[in-house]
Formats: C-alpha cells, sequence, structure tokens
C-alpha cells in the first residue's frame, strides 16, 4: 500500500512538471527516504538516475540549502559538487585522549593489522572508528560494529548489544568489484539505500545478512572512498573467500538525550567560601576526576521507569540552585556563581540485556566511566545522569555531580530526595512552581551572602586566627619523609572493611560518652603519631559545616576543612579520647573562612616559622554522627570480637587517577561495617604502609576496649612504627621533624618571587579581613 501510494504520487508530480525520471534523481526526505525495499521498488518502475544521499534528516536540509544556494546565484554546475561518501561528520578528537580515557576497557593497544583485524573479527565483532563521522544514520564504515556473516552467533551477539530481536539480519558491507559475483542485482550502493537478492548458491554461506525472501539491504564498498576499510575486507575475502562484512551502527547499548528546565530564576552572586576552596582546587587538580566529581548511587525495582526517574531529577536541578549553576571569573580575577534559569542536564539511557559480562561487572564499569568525565564549568550545568536498566527490570542509578555543586553532605539529601520524588512525593510534576519549595533550605546565594555578612566575617576572622595560632605550634607534617603530591604517579588505594571497628567504637563511645566519630578520629590520631614519630598529629577533617535545619536541607559545596591538632601522649587512650573531642570541636569551629585567606595565613606562617607546612592530610570521618543508639552492643565478648576480626577483609584498587592528596582517609559505617578508605601519594606510601596504618586503627581501637593503656603502646603492639629512618638533613625542633633541605627550597622559592603570599591575597574578599600577624616564636627555631 505505501509503495503504490509513493507511486501515484510520483507519477502525478512527473506529469504536473513534465520530468522525465531517467534523467533525474530521486530525492526523498525523512526516515522514510531510509527504506530501502520502497526505494529499490521506485528505482525499478521509474527508472531514475539514483536516490539523494542518505542523510534525510537536518544534516541533509544543510546540505540541500547550500546547494540551493550555489544554483540560485548560477554556481551550481561550475561547483563540481559530487557527494561521493558521506564521510562528512564530526572529525575523530585526540585518539591517544580517548584511549587514556577508557583506558580500564582496553588490554592492548597497537598498529593496525589487517591479520590482526581477521584474527579478531572471526572470533567476535569489533568495533571500527575511522576518520570523520558518517552524514545521516547509517554506519557507512566510519563508525561501524563489523562481524563475520558466515557465523549465526554474529548475529546473535550483534543483536544483543543493539538491543534488538533476535531474528532481524544485519546488513552487509561488500566490496563492489565483487558485488556481483553475490548479489544478482549488479547496482552500487554506496549509501545503504538499495535491496538485493543474494545469489540462491551463495545465501548458506552468509546467513547472516539474509531476510526470509532472500534479499540484503547492502551497501558497496570502493577503494577509492574507503581504502583502509576495503583493504580489511579484501584480505578477509582471500583468507575466508567471503567479500563481505556484517556492518551496523556504533551507537549502542547507552541512549544519549538531555532534560530540559525552564521558568526558574537566573541569578548571578559571589560563590560560597567552600566553592571558592574547590575553584582552587580545580586549577590544580583539572584532570583528577575523583576528587572533582562526586557520584550519588541508587537502585530502584522494575515498577520504576527511566522517565520517572529523569522527571525526578529535572524536579531536583529545578530546586537546588546549586544543580544548575556554572562559574567565570571577572577581568579582576573574581570568582561568580552564574545561577541558569533555564537550560539541560545530559542524561543516558544504558539497556543492559543478555550480556557476555557479568551483570554487576558491566554496571560497576558503566559507573566508573560515568564519573571519570569532567564538567565545563564554564558551560556545563554541573550534573549528569545516567539510568541503568538490568534484564530484571530495575535500574541502576548514576547521579554524577560537580563538587563546586555539591559536597557528601549533599549527596545524602539528594538521594532522600530522589526516592521520595520516585515514589511519587511532592513535587514530581512541578511547574515553574515546585511543591518542594515549601521546605525550608538555603540556596547556595544566600549562604554566600550569610558570609559576606558581619557575622559571617567575624566567623572568618576568628577560624583564621585559630588556623593562625595553631600553624604557629603545630609539626610540619604527618608524613615528614615525603616531598609532597608528585603530580604524575597513581595514587595507592587501599579498603579495609572491618564489623571490629564498629563493635570497638561503639563500645568505647559508651563507655566514656563519647561520639563514635570522635573515638575514630583518637584512634586515627594515635597511629599516624606512630607512623611519623610525632607526638603532636596535625590534619584536616572534613567538616560539613550544616547548623541549622535550613541548612542541613540545602545542597551545595559549604563542606571545608577543620584543623585538627592533638597531642598525642598521653598515659591512656582515654585520655586522648578527651582531648581528641575538644580538638574535633576546635576544628569544627575553624572550617569557615574564606580559602583565598587561609592559604595565605598558611604560607605566611610557614615563612615566618621557617617549615612549609602540609595541609595535604585529610581525615573524612563519617562513622557516626552522634553517640550510638540505644540498645547498641556494648562491651563485645572475646569471642564476638575475635569473630568480627576474623571478617576483616582488605582490598587492594587498582587507580589511575593520581593522588590529589597526600593522605586521605574516608571512615564510613554501611551496615555496622565500618569502611576504612585511604588514597595516598605513591611518593610517601607504599600500598604495605597504607595496610599497615589501616590495621592499625582497628587493632588500637580494638585493644583500648581490652585494657584503657597509653595509645603509643596500642600502637606498638599493632605493629605501627615509623617506616623509615631520618637522614641527616633532618633536625627536630619544636615543631616537630624538619627537613633543612626543605626549608632551604622553600626560601630559595620565596626569594624568587617575594610576591608569592600577597598575589595569593589579591583576589581574595577583603572586606573587614584583617590580616593576621604571626607572633614570634616562644621557643628554639627551625633551623
Amino acid at each position: 500500500m505505501q509503495r503504490a501510494h509513493d507511486g501515484r504520487n510520483i507519477e502525478s508530480l512527473c506529469t504536473q512538471f513534465g520530468v522525465e525520471p531517467s534523467d533525474a534523481y530521486l530525492p526523498i526526505s525523512g526516515g522514510f527516504g531510509l527504506n530501502c525495499p520502497t526505494n529499490t521498488y521506485l528505482l525499478d518502475r521509474f527508472d531514475f538516475k539514483g536516490l539523494t544521499p542518505p542523510c534525510a534528516n537536518d544534516a541533509g536540509q544543510a546540505l540541500g540549502i547550500g546547494l540551493l544556494g550555489l544554483h540560485n546565484l548560477g554556481l551550481l554546475d561550475r561547483s563540481g559538487f559530487r557527494l561521493n561518501s558521506a564521510y562528512y561528520g564530526c572529525e575523530l578528537n585526540d585518539v591517544d585522549k580517548s584511549i587514556d580515557y577508557y583506558a580500564e576497557w582496553i588490554s592492548e593497544v597497537s598498529d593496525f593489522s589487517p591479520e590482526q583485524l581477521i584474527e579478531d573479527i572471526i572470533e567476535m565483532p569489533i568495533a571500527w572508528v575511522a576518520g570523520a563521522a558518517e552524514l545521516g544514520p547509517r554506519a557507512l564504515g566510519h563508525r561501524s560494529l563489523l562481524g563475520d556473516p558466515r557465523s549465526p552467533e554474529t548475529k546473535a551477539v550483534l543483536n544483543r548489544v543493539k538491543g534488538r530481536q533476535w531474528r532481524r539480519p544485519v546488513t552487509p558491507l561488500v566490496l563492489e568489484d565483487r558485488a556481483a559475483h553475490w548479489c544478482v542485482q549488479n547496482c552500487p550502493s554506496p549509501f545503504m539505500l538499495e535491496a538485493v537478492q543474494v545469489r540462491p548458491e551463495r545465501r548458506s554461506r552468509v546467513p547472516v545478512i539474509l531476510h526470509l525472501d532472500g534479499s540484503a539491504r547492502h551497501q558497496t564498498l570502493e577503494r577509492a572512498v574507503n581504502p583502509l576499510l576495503y583493504d580489511a575486507l579484501a584480505a578477509f575475502d582471500r583468507q575466508v573467500g567471503v567479500p563481505i562484512f556484517c556492518n551496523t551502527s556504533l551507537n549502542k547499548p547507552f541512549r544519549t538525550t538531555n532534560s530540559t528546565f525552564s521558568r526558574q530564576t537566573h541569578r548571578i552572586s559571589p560563590p560560597t567560601w567552600g566553592q571558592l576552596g574547590m575553584w582552587l582546587m580545580h586549577q590544580q587538580l583539572h584532570s583528577r576526576s575523583e576528587t572533582l566529581n562526586l557520584q550519588l548511587r541508587a537502585s530502584f525495582p522494575e515498577s520504576v521507569t527511566p522517565d520517572s526517574i529523569v522527571r525526578a531529577v529535572t524536579v531536583l536541578v529545578r530546586r537546588h540552585e546549586a544543580l544548575r549553576t556554572t562559574f567565570d571569573e571577572t577581568i579582576e580575577g573574581r570568582l561568580r556563581a552564574l545561577t541558569q534559569g533555564e537550560g539541560e542536564f545530559a542524561v543516558r539511557i544504558y539497556r543492559l540485556t543478555d550480556s557476555p559480562l557479568p551483570t554487576d561487572d558491566l554496571v560497576e564499569r558503566v559507573m566508573g566511566a560515568e564519573r571519570k568525565h569532567l564538567f565545563d564549568l564554564g558551560k556545563d550545568v554541573p550534573v549528569r545522569l545516567a539510568v541503568i536498566e538490568l534484564p530484571s527490570g530495575a535500574c541502576r542509578v548514576s547521579l554524577v555531580v560537580s563538587h563546586m555543586a555539591a559536597d557528601g553532605y549533599s549527596l545524602g539529601v539528594l538521594k532522600r530526595e530522589l526516592e521520595e520524588l520516585v515514589a511519587g512525593g511532592p513535587g514530581t510534576d512541578a511547574g515553574p512552581r515546585d511543591p518542594g519549595d515549601d521546605a525550608v533550605r538555603l540556596q547556595s546565594f544566600e549562604i554566600a551572602a550569610a558570609e559576606t555578612s558581619a557575622r559571617g566575617e567575624t566567623e572568618n576572622r576568628v577560624s583564621l586566627k585559630y588556623w593562625h595560632e595553631t600553624l604557629r605550634h603545630a609539626p610540619r607534617t604527618r608524613f615528614p619523609w615525603g616531598r609532597g603530591t608528585n603530580g604524575s604517579k597513581p595514587e595507592v588505594r587501599v579498603v579495609l572493611n572491618s564489623r571490629a571497628v564498629v563493635l570497638a567504637a561503639g563500645e568505647l563511645a559508651a563507655r566514656y560518652g563519647a561520639r563514635m566519630s570522635g573515638v575514630g578520629l583518637a584512634a586515627i590520631s594515635a597511629v599516624l603519631s606512630a607512623v611519623s614519630g610525632d607526638t603532636q598529629v596535625m590534619y584536616q577533617v572534613a567538616c560539613s559545616n550544616r547548623a541549622s535545619e535550613a541548612i542541613r536541607a540545602s545542597v551545595g559545596c559549604i563542606a571545608q576543612g577543620g584543623l585538627f591538632f592533638v597531642e598525642t601522649e598521653t598515659p591512656r587512650f582515654s585520655d586522648l579520647l578527651a582531648r581528641a573531642g575538644r580538638a574535633a570541636l576546635m576544628a569544627y569551629s575553624s572550617a569557615r573562612y574564606d580559602s583565598v585567606l587561609r592559604n595565605a595565613v598558611a604560607a605566611e606562617a610557614g615563612l615566618r616559622c621557617g617549615v612549609r607546612f602540609d595541609l595535604h592530610t585529610i581525615v573524612s570521618d563519617e562513622l557516626s554522627a552522634a553517640r550510638p543508639p540505644a540498645g547498641f552492643p556494648q562491651r563485645p565478648g572475646p569471642a564476638s570480637m575475635n569473630v568480627a576480626l576474623g571478617e576483616t577483609l582488605i582490598e587492594y584498587r587498582s587507580s589511575e587517577s593520581v593522588a590529589s592528596e597526600r593522605f586521605l582517609l574516608h571512615l564510613g559505617n554501611r551496615d555496622s561495617i565500618a569502611r576504612l578508605t585511604v588514597r595516598a601519594d605513591p611518593e610517601t606510601f607504599t600500598e604495605q604502609l597504607v595496610s599497615t596504618v589501616l590495621h592499625g586503627i582497628e587493632s588500637v581501637l580494638v585493644g583500648a576496649c581490652r585494657a584503657d593503656r597509653s595509645p603509643a603502646d596500642l600502637a606498638l603492639d599493632a605493629g605501627v612504627r615509623t617506616p623509615q629512618e631520618r637522614g641527616a638533613d633532618w633536625v627536630h625542633t619544636d615543631m616537630g621533624w624538619v627537613d633543612l633541605s626543605s626549608v632551604a627550597e622553600m626560601v630559595e622559592l620565596h626569594r624568587a618571587s617575594e610576591g608569592d603570599v600577597r598575589s595569593v591575597r589579591r583576589g581574595a574578599r577583603s572586606r573587614g579581613v584583617p590580616r593576621c600577624q604571626a607572633q614570634p616564636r616562644q621557643r628554639g627555631g627551625a633551623a
């Protein structure tokens, strides 16, 4: 019926305009123009010279408009335009960068070899990417999945990967000069727009390409158009006697789209202190996605559709201004936050059908790949959604958010609200006004305004004063034998999973009326003291900076590092626990500051003290936010503790990320199992040393449960010792261990650029913030 209708239309047009079909080409637009059987029927019936190219979409319209312009100017004939290939799409970007980006999926990189390709393609289908992409939706040999047409397994694999019905055949790519030997009709089809009958005597050799009537929707290949692929196919023909590859488009297993938002408030505002600090980190760590991107992971049952998840995330983007904020710098170098009133964010829908890989492994690979890609903070809305549909119908969700838009606490807020929205809570189908706005929450611009208020500037001064006073007497570094972050080698990453840590920390918290997080910090401090050989421990602790209900409901980059400083030389662990509790309170109260000024304070204090302070040791302790709940098992018996110790599992994770910090320890609690994750600089740490530190924390906690002994003895019993002797350049001062060669290096750097500290201060908001004056030290100098 469709063909008859089109035939009548074409007859009418030819009669009306006096067109002789044999002297004309047949132009067809829209997806209908890619219907191969209908195209073949019309060509055979009317004897047209040929068809227009395969870009029957907007790309074809752009091409047609350009040709029409040449025609109207009388230049078309003289232009000599011929569309001999479809390879006018996007060129390949930096291949080396792409190889690095997808490194975890690649086992080997080598130069092209036809022999290797034949071996690979006989084993299973391959991806073929070369040169510029094709115009239109057809895969014509530059963005293709290629396979062996002789093997039924090829069809099964390709249809599984593409998510198509198992029975569908795959289109053939055939050498043009050999097509007549395999096809009844000897007609060139460079754009895969026609159908031919495969010769009956050949059909048994190529079952993958055949429709039920023995036809195939073929593409013919000339060497002049695509010499590399032609030579590969010719080599395949010489070896197996078949001049055909299966060919389908390389555009699955996911569908990329965008979700839009509009009619929201547009504003320009200063950044929060947290955003300012993260911006400085972005300038230093522009290639390290593990630090600069956060990832929320969630699971939903088969009753939840991908569309409902996309709608819920769109509500979140409208609801929280930080999720639709970009950034730029003024001419004066000041950072601005630009909240977008309308825009879009990227969405990918993955459909995992029967994959040759285990589903969990494939999900993990997809999750890892989603987190890797960094945002362009000047253009991109800082949120990216991926929904993975499992064979069971359930969905896994990856919501990647730039650290400029959120912190770790924010992910918890987003996850809770996402689950409420998907379940049909307020605002699922919100219009310009989100019913969720009834909740009391602060937006980032309101937080920034509070920080620049008189009260905020007072908090800033108090925090900076604490940093300045503490740095005057604190040790230079926890790990003085290192020379700082290396900037090139992959980080060391080790994870310890321990139920014993939760049992021991819970008992100690209940016994001494402390918070579990304080117990964790005390144990960490005892171990770091033993490792460094100093009795004073200094590091940054991640502080959420959420003191009110309104800010606890907010999403944004609000958390900052507080300065934790404690003396570990005590006769009993309980004494260290009390000190750690006070130190934690001081750290939390010192975590509200302008990051530019904080860096200037550290640089100035280091210069006056003659040392270079290390601010790259960070602990994020989320073991528990409060005391253990009522009914928590206190005083676990020796048997139950030993069982828990026997369940401890340590994992050594491979990583391609470069360490952003010298030592970063995250201590979390999930399902009553503590998860201690360390990412460390390999210039300072080996896997063995990190393992010693993690096992040491566990052993110190368990040992403190059994007897309230000194932290030093507990660490010694755990096998934690200073791993390296210090050379002659090291001296011990009131600042702790100091490397004199490092001091000399710092002095030379300062002489080379005396404006170093001042240049850091120039970009800061200086209203009402005094310069912190360092006082002379009361004890001996560092050098």
